[in-house]
């Protein structure tokens, strides 16, 4: 990993920033490999949802539920994505797909893991909940880029997260808000377009009304690639303030211009 030649510029950012750089990633750095891996694993999840949905009349608590735990799970796909696209001058989907698979079941044991700390914090009256959900914010990018076991998750997710609380939940709270945007945007455009502008009513389904609607789904994994580009930049902001990547990239920069300026 050459810190000096990477895609983006490795400096400190605030949340805000690495939220900002995330949709600008998504566009030109994901470009057709976000794309060809939103087809490959997000398009199969949307059309399992919508069968258990309206082809088997699953109830929408559970539906949402279902789609939820997809939408956490495929986050992985592109958090290995994104992690390849900011080092790596080009990349493979299928050696991407491949990666994922071969993880997929530490990576699936860990996020269960994750989750049933998180609802025990919450039983504690909500006490621990902001302490344990901001310890295991990179829970992603420890598992699948540094290849954490599930034995080490937690002291590393600790590591990376100490003194870094505050940056950690405003992280959390922006992507929770991003999906829950995404969400809602996408279900009052169909609205607009199919029950008002062409008088269909709602025939896949209203989220007001009725709880969801395929549309709102389609939101949900939407916001996939967005989330995981976007927690992703906020764990390379944690390893430079961590690791002082923004100080080794700028020796790295000095010898080489010192050489430069030799020969």
């Amino acid at each position: 990993m050459n810190l000096a030649h990477a895609n983006i510029a490795i400096r400190q950012r605030s949340v805000l920033e690495s939220v900002d750089l995330s949709l600008p990633f998504v566009l030109r750095l994901g470009k057709s490999v976000y794309l060809r891996l939103a087809l490959a694993s997000l398009l199969p999840a949307f059309v399992l949802c919508g069968i258990l949905g309206y082809a088997l009349g699953l109830h929408w608590a559970w539906l949402w539920l279902v789609a939820l735990m997809l939408h956490s799970l495929l986050q992985g796909v592109f958090t290995l994505a994104a992690g390849q696209l900011v080092f790596e001058e080009s990349v493979s989907v299928r050696q991407i797909l491949k990666k994922f698979l071969r993880k997929l079941p530490s990576y699936a044991v860990g996020l269960a893991f994750t989750r049933t700390l998180i609802v025990l914090s919450s039983l504690t009256f909500f006490l621990l909940l902001p302490f344990a959900w901001a310890r295991l914010a990179y829970a992603y990018e420890v598992m699948l880029l540094e290849g954490a076991s599930l034995g080490s998750l937690w002291s590393r997710c600790s590591a990376l997260a100490k003194s870094q609380t505050g940056l950690a939940l405003q992280m959390l709270t922006c992507l929770v808000s991003i999906v829950i945007a995404i969400v809602l945007c996408s279900e009052l455009l169909a609205l607009g377009l199919v029950s008002y502008l062409l008088q269909l009513g709602s025939p896949l389904g209203s989220l007001f009304d009725d709880g969801g609607s395929l549309f709102a789904l389609f939101g949900l994994f939407l916001s996939v690639p967005l989330v995981a580009t976007a927690r992703f930049l906020a764990y390379i902001d944690g390893r430079t303030r961590r690791d002082a990547w923004d100080v080794q990239v700028r020796f790295q920069q000095v010898r080489a211009e010192a050489k430069a300026s030799v020969l």
